[in-house]
């Protein structure tokens, strides 16, 4: 609601750049909205909850120990109600003490032609946006498509503040000619300058007032939490081992999260601690789990979509109450002993395809050939396979000595990334047949590959040795492809593809071959379709989808 509100208000502004009379027309349509009562109630009882919810999070707080955005935030949150006080009561307050209509030219004769005034306003449309940007960040960061649009969100993040000013700054300077005529002055101010004087001193005595309010609120809070600490410190400690059996010590209450930031242990969380990520998730060691209350409605839908096993937590929703030893699972990249290091993982969750290539009988190739000789056909299998990926799509994220893994998707979406993998296969399968054509001199047995396609979510980013990390893929569905692969061995086939990716690429199943498999890890049995040695491109979008390929 308030997101909307700002919003709004700052593209009023920006027609600025066009006249005052644009922005006035869209202001009666504005206020016609927000000044009616259903819309200053939504809008001022957002506001109060907004800042009450504030005030009980600082009460809850166990800490200071921020982390930068936590901090600016904060800070930000907190200045925002003593900036906008003084806007409220020129505006809105004013027109219903006074009984007028609070226009554009008659704001902008004490905005713009007072230096101070202007300031003022400036700072609070830049702590406005910018508290509103790190709460719309948080929010967003841990989303899939966040950084496919994170430049365009940047760009948009900047220009809507600067249009806003510029609108502000043209109509200020069109005012500021309009004011060398007195006349024009004295009757845009005729209705403040006729109103009852100890109404207008009763405005100013309420700006005293409410800040004088909102630092006491403050202030008594803080008052609260800290005897509300001592209080709770009472109530005992815990103990948490951290790997390397480091232990420590933190009052009953704080989050597996919180302790960490307490003890400067590093540890990974997009979201900030709101639950909105997984990616402060933990292992808890030697059955420490059962010590634990279940997860709550938020960490149990994050756990769900992950297919988490019962001794995994998200760190920032458990607050223990006995001693536990935990893992954290993901590599906390930028945190403070990690900053500087691009080594570990620094991902996203996102929906993709994945490629595994793999040839089949490389011991046989190594015996029948000299070193040298395996290399250069490795080289030009390499060679070929990366070919083939890219002009398919694919991201080339892994080799093995033998064979490769591939990602699909990354720029696009999970349908087109699926279609595209199977694209992959064929030419993969079409370069082989040419590879072996080439290298018929070479070769006493001709290269034989298996491939195997699955898909689903998978956590995606930079990973590997700190100075030559590489965009790649881990998770259960990565896994569940890799076993595709060797399925093909099993199978004596070519290509072994899960129903998840034919469903997604709307692919026929008819030329396939339908198995029901059971994999070790997972506790249901997948779809499985094969086609057989050195199959070609016929079956590609041959006729329409079946509907009831799936699990």
């Amino acid at each position: 609601m308030i997101a909307v509100f700002v919003l709004s208000h700052l593209a009023n502004l920006s027609l600025g750049l066009l006249s005052l009379e644009a922005m006035e027309h869209y202001r009666k349509l504005h206020s016609l909205v927000w000044q009616s009562w259903p819309g200053t109630f939504l809008l001022y009882g957002a506001l109060v909850a907004h800042m009450l919810l504030a005030v009980y999070s600082l009460f809850r707080r166990h800490h200071f120990r921020l982390q930068s955005w936590d901090a600016i935030q904060l800070v930000l949150g907190f200045g925002v109600p003593v900036l906008l006080l003084e806007h409220i009561l020129e505006t809105r307050v004013t027109s219903l003490l006074l009984e007028f209509d609070i226009t554009y030219p008659y704001l902008l004769t004490f905005i713009w032609l007072d230096f101070g005034h202007l300031i003022r306003q400036t700072i609070l449309l830049l702590v406005v946006w910018a508290h509103l940007l790190v709460g719309l960040y948080f929010w967003c960061r841990p989303k899939s498509w966040f950084g496919r649009y994170a430049v365009y969100l940047k760009l948009a993040a900047a220009a809507v503040p600067a249009l806003a000013w510029a609108g502000l700054a043209s109509a200020g300077i069109a005012v500021e000619r309009l004011s060398v005529m007195p006349s024009w002055i004295a009757g845009i101010r005729e209705n403040w300058n006729a109103a009852p004087p100890e109404l207008i001193a009763l405005i100013e005595e309420r700006y005293v007032i409410g800040l004088l309010s909102f630092a006491s609120l403050i202030g008594l809070t803080l008052i609260v939490r800290t005897i509300a600490r001592r209080f709770g410190a009472r109530h005992g400690r815990v103990i948490i081992t951290y790997p390397s059996n480091r232990k420590v010590s933190v009052p009953i209450g704080y989050s597996i999260l919180e302790a960490s930031r307490v003890h400067d242990i590093p540890h990974a969380s997009v979201c900030g601690g709101r639950g909105r990520c997984t990616t402060c998730r933990v292992r808890l060691l030697h059955g420490t789990h059962r010590l634990l209350d279940s997860p709550g409605a938020l960490e149990a839908a994050a756990l769900k979509r992950l297919d988490a096993p019962i001794d995994v937590r998200l760190a920032c929703q458990v607050r223990p109450r006995s001693a536990i030893s935990v893992l954290p699972l993901l590599s906390a990249v930028g945190e403070k002993s990690g900053s500087g290091r691009n080594g570990g993982l620094s991902g996203e969750e996102r929906e993709l395809a994945i490629l595994f290539v793999d040839i089949r009988g490389s011991s046989r190739l190594c015996e029948e050939h000299l070193p040298f000789d395996v290399v250069y056909i490795l080289n030009q299998f390499f060679a070929e396979m990366t070919e083939a990926v890219d002009k398919t799509r694919g991201h080339y994220a892994q080799f093995n000595g033998d064979g490769l893994m591939a990602l699909y998707g990354l720029d696009t979406n999970l349908e087109e990334g699926c279609r595209d993998a199977l694209a992959g296969a064929v030419e993969i399968q079409c370069r082989i047949d040419e590879l072996n054509r080439v290298l018929k001199h070479e070769l006493k047995h001709e290269l034989e590959v298996g491939i195997g396609i699955h898909c689903g979510e998978v956590i995606v980013g930079k990973m590997g040795p700190p100075k030559t990390p590489i965009v790649s893929a881990i998770g259960t569905n990565v896994n569940i492809a890799a076993r595709l692969e060797t399925l093909t061995k099993q199978f004596d086939c070519g290509i072994a593809v899960s129903a998840d990716v034919l469903n997604h690429a709307g692919q026929a199943t008819k030329p396939f071959e339908f198995h029901r498999m059971s994999l070790d890890g997972l506790r249901d049995s997948i779809s499985v379709f094969t086609l057989p040695k050195g199959f070609s491109g016929d079956f590609l979008n041959a006729g329409a989808a079946n509907s009831d390929v799936g699990e």
